[in-house]
């Protein structure tokens, strides 16, 4: 079983003991022979805190790569994102072979009169290494985003044919459309709705204003003020008012990516303006394209550790010590702008929070 065709080093890093995520490996690992008893030999080897299968397989098989094997060897591990120490893995150490069909005996034939000629070599075509895999990652539908300029010049909704005060999927609504923009019959338009600004926890600059995703609606009748249409599909509840978009539609499936360079900057806000605790929650941070990050790269997420009310501040250089950082977690990148990006959590072991630092890596995750 080739599993590791589709999978990526870097997301091996990923695939660790649930608490904490990457936390010191003993040096002194408890791997104990078992012998062979029709079947090639192996090591029974207890989990310690910290350990991953693509780390295991790395110390022990001399091939990080070989993590699907282990998993596949070890069917008690029921998902490969979570091992815990005091587990038990079984590590074949042999060689691996590939089993062939036995080669017939054939008694040798009588000694003939050896004719040379000239042989012509068969060429041999080159190896080819396979290009690196790319890997995607499912992402929700209806995230949001920070928008640069205000979207009202693409039409809105302007009223529903009933008296209600929210639409959803398969209700149909009246738009209005700016009169230079062309729509036809069959059109998707994206709903959309403007947030409050976003502003940079320390420079206090304006980076824009956060837009939720609402839904889409498709055109489906033209008229003179008015034309009708029908929601396909809705993330939120739908009002009067709702900005339409044709040009901003978050890709529901991203490739990973490696950072150009290391990027470093900040949680400059959250989607929900409060801690965010886990997978798919959205946040925002103060690098864009302009600092070289693009959609798919991930991120770190860290928190410088503070002082406790019980250290003593002697002086200013006592004032000015920098703490180590804790991390936090990871986030994928999804969406871009020149001086800020959208990303959304993969994973957290604790509240990210506004003022949280980012950095954007360009090899394997490290902590």
């Amino acid at each position: 079983m080739m599993l590791y065709k589709r999978i990526l080093p870097l997301m091996a890093l990923l695939i660790g003991v649930a608490s904490p995520l990457f936390a010191q490996t003993s040096m002194d690992p408890a791997a104990e022979e078992v012998p062979a008893e029709n079947s090639s030999a192996y090591l029974t080897y207890e989990v310690q805190k910290g350990d991953t299968l693509w780390g295991i397989s790395r110390r022990f098989i001399e091939d990080p790569y070989y993590w699907p094997d282990l998993w596949a060897n070890n069917p008690d591990i029921q998902n490969p994102h979570f091992i815990f120490p005091g587990q038990k893995l079984r590590i074949y150490t042999g060689p691996i072979v590939v089993v062939g069909v036995e080669e017939e005996k054939v008694s040798p034939a009588p000694e003939q009169e050896i004719v040379t000629s000239e042989i012509t070599p068969t060429p041999v075509a080159p190896v080819v290494i396979a290009e690196e895999p790319v890997v995607t990652i499912v992402i929700p539908a209806g995230l949001s985003f920070i928008g640069e300029s205000e979207q009202s010049a693409g039409g809105t909704i302007f009223d529903f044919p009933v008296a209600r005060h929210f639409a959803g999927d398969g209700d149909t609504v009246f738009v209005r459309m700016p009169e230079a923009t062309n729509v036809e019959i069959g059109d998707s338009l994206q709903i959309v709705k403007s947030r409050a600004d976003i502003i940079h926890p320390v420079s206090k600059k304006r980076l824009g204003f956060q837009v939720d995703q609402l839904g889409v609606l498709e055109i489906t009748a033209l008229g003179k003020d008015l034309h009708t249409a029908i929601i396909r599909k809705n993330f939120r509840e739908v009002e009067r008012g709702a900005w339409l978009s044709p040009n901003k539609a978050l890709h529901q499936q991203i490739a990973l990516r490696r950072a150009s360079s290391e990027m470093r900057g900040m949680v400059i806000s959250t989607a929900l303006r409060k801690e965010l605790q886990g997978p798919n929650e959205v946040l925002f941070v103060d690098l864009g394209e302009d600092h070289g990050l693009m959609t798919g790269n991930l991120l770190t997420l860290t928190r410088p550790h503070k002082a406790t009310d019980l250290v003593t501040i002697k002086n200013s250089r006592d004032a000015a010590i920098v703490y180590p950082e804790e991390f936090i977690g990871y986030a994928l990148v999804v969406d871009t702008n020149p001086e800020t990006a959208t990303a959304v959590i993969l994973k957290a072991l604790g509240p990210v929070v506004i003022g949280d630092l980012v950095r954007a890596q360009t090899g394997q995750l490290t902590r």
